[in-house]
């Protein structure tokens, strides 16, 4: 699929894309609208360490040499230490949170850089005072343990730089980038729905479907319009309008892919695979249309279930194919004539005879 057939899928089924465009933005919104607030608090540690030995010579030669050496690992065991189930455990126990320890994990978390000796204590929480007591009280814990988990010989402390500060508004759900984001991928879906509808769409809309299915010439293209109005077609209403305009073409055309050596070269029928597709539209303007050159025509409405061209033309159709084939009447009587004297219709009236017995008779 082109370009072209891409803008002519999108022009096509423009209620489509519409629907889908609508349904994809509104279940975002409403998604968006329906998360429950989370609010973020943040707090800066600093990691300070030193030895315990009793000399202060070696105490601040060890101190140094610890502080240079060994930052980073005491870095890296801080996201450990603050996830640990006894760390969360007592923050869960000291503030009273209606939360478990795996709840409590995925919204506590520890920014560690390996070469600077800050850590950063975050904490989502839909509530904004709590999530300030969480980040306090995480990082109260998370000096015990660490003190715990590295012994006496060594003292570390993670002093607060940056005190965490009441959030005034939640970090998330970000309404405008939601609503953002709900409107490129209605786009996106409309504009993918309505390729998908156009390419599962077998049917024959265009000129071009007919070209890619049979390889024949296209006699004419009638429009969709009123072609027959009160009981005279468009050929006769509206001589110089679209549709008879087509309606001459056709006839011209017909008339030269017509082979003249047949016996029967003069006639033609009008079908079509389904009911009200047009038979009885094209079947008498094309008639009309051949009358206006001269032609000596016969219109026979052969739709015996389903009689049709008596009424579009206003009509009677008292006698007709069915009182002519069953010997009723003679031709005479069933052929009317209509506009001009050499164009002859012959309708198919209303009747109750099965149709089968008569289109199977001798006649």
């Amino acid at each position: 699929m082109n370009f072209t057939n891409v803008l002519r899928a999108v022009k096509k089924h423009w209620v489509t894309e519409i629907v889908l465009f609508c349904v994809v933005v509104g279940a975002v919104v409403g998604c968006t609208l329906t998360m429950t607030p989370q609010y973020k608090a943040t707090a800066e540690l600093l990691i300070q360490a030193s030895s315990s030995s009793s000399n202060a010579t070696d105490a601040t030669s060890q101190s140094q040499a610890f502080s240079a050496s060994s930052v980073s690992s005491v870095s890296s065991l801080c996201p450990d230490i603050l996830q640990s189930d006894s760390v969360l455990q007592s923050v869960i126990d000291n503030l009273g949170l209606h939360s478990n320890v795996s709840q409590l994990r995925q919204s506590v978390s520890a920014v560690v850089d390996e070469k600077s000796p800050v850590i950063q204590i975050m904490a989502l929480y839909p509530d904004s005072d709590q999530v300030v007591k969480i980040v306090e009280e995480s990082t109260r814990q998370l000096n015990k343990q660490l003190s715990s988990t590295l012994g006496s010989s060594v003292k570390v402390t993670l002093p607060t730089i940056q005190q965490p500060v009441k959030p005034l508004v939640p970090s998330s759900p970000n309404v405008p980038a939601c609503i953002a984001i709900g409107i490129i991928a209605g786009l996106i879906v409309a504009l993918l729905g309505a390729v998908i509808r156009e390419m599962s769409d077998k049917g024959v809309n265009e000129t071009s479907d007919i070209q890619a299915i049979i390889d024949s010439p296209i006699l004419a293209s009638i429009p969709k319009a009123h072609t027959v109005s009160d009981g005279t077609p468009a050929v006769i209403v509206k001589p110089r309008g679209h549709a008879a305009e087509e309606f001459h073409r056709l006839t011209t055309n017909v008339s030269f892919v017509t082979p003249n050596e047949l016996n029967q070269s003069n006639v033609l029928i009008v079908t079509s695979s389904n009911p009200r597709e047009g038979k009885t539209t094209v079947a008498v303007n094309l008639a009309a249309s051949f009358a206006e050159k001269g032609k000596s025509v016969l219109l026979i409405d052969g739709d015996v279930r389903h009689p049709s061209v008596a009424n579009a033309l206003d009509l009677n159709n008292g006698i007709g194919l069915v009182s002519l084939l069953a010997g009723d009447v003679s031709a005479k009587d069933a052929i009317q004539t209509y506009w001009k004297p050499y164009l002859h219709i012959l309708p198919s009236e209303d009747q109750n005879t099965t149709s089968g017995i008569v289109l199977g008779s001798d006649a």
